[in-house]
């Protein structure tokens, strides 16, 4: 979609592709609007080409809503080409009771479930797992240009895998914005900038695990 609002409720979106370089929104494209996503399934869709993104999910300079759905099976493929299950850029987004999974990067693009860039993003009672990225951020990738803050709360991101720099969240490298973490467990620390806690944090109400420790 361009230019307009968009509405997507108990819906499923799968086996679609993009191809070309900047091909963006393998299952579904927004640019510019409001999108708003519940209860719905985007799976198995992909995208390919040299910067392409958001194998299932892209918004250009757009506004995101996400209850109730599931990211899961889709792809990238091609050099910098972020995003496997969504990608955001210049577009705030909430996820919010959802599950994003068996989503994946190749050819060293960061964000194999989700990548967000110069766009705040709020992820609320979600569970990202199981994604795996070429690059960093196997299931977050946070950008490390512009302004970004991200809000991690009452949710689960563990076993997601890419290139062992940051196979969970990939955030700390955020040079103007913030990444907030709360009352979530976080399975591998690297990449995040947090401390291994491996009982709730008496503060964050965080459990954190470290690869490099005892782990979780």
């Amino acid at each position: 979609t361009g230019g307009g609002n968009s509405e997507i409720h108990r819906s499923t979106i799968t086996g679609n592709s993009t191809g070309g370089n900047y091909a963006a929104g393998g299952g579904f494209y927004a640019l510019d609007g409001i999108t708003t996503m519940t209860d719905s399934t985007i799976s198995g869709n992909s995208t390919n080409g040299t910067r392409a993104s958001g194998g299932g999910v892209a918004l250009i300079s757009a506004e995101g809503s996400f209850r109730n759905i599931t990211l899961s099976g889709n792809s990238t493929s091609g050099t910098d080409s972020p995003g496997g299950g969504l990608r955001t850029l210049i577009s705030p987004a909430r996820i919010l009771n959802s599950t994003i999974s068996g989503n994946s990067t190749e050819s060293l693009s960061q964000g194999g479930g989700l990548f967000a860039d110069r766009g705040d993003m709020v992820i609320g009672h979600s569970t990202i797992t199981s994604n795996t990225s070429s690059g960093a951020g196997g299931g977050v990738g946070i950008s490390s240009v512009g302004s970004l803050d991200v809000a991690i709360h009452d949710s689960i991101i563990a076993n997601n895998t890419d290139d062992a720099t940051a196979p969970d969240v990939y955030g700390a490298q955020t040079s103007i914005g913030t990444l907030t973490v709360m009352h979530s467990l976080i399975g591998d620390n690297r990449g995040t900038g947090l401390s291994e806690s491996q009982s709730a944090d008496p503060v964050t109400g965080n459990l954190v695990g470290d690869a490099s420790g005892a782990g979780l």
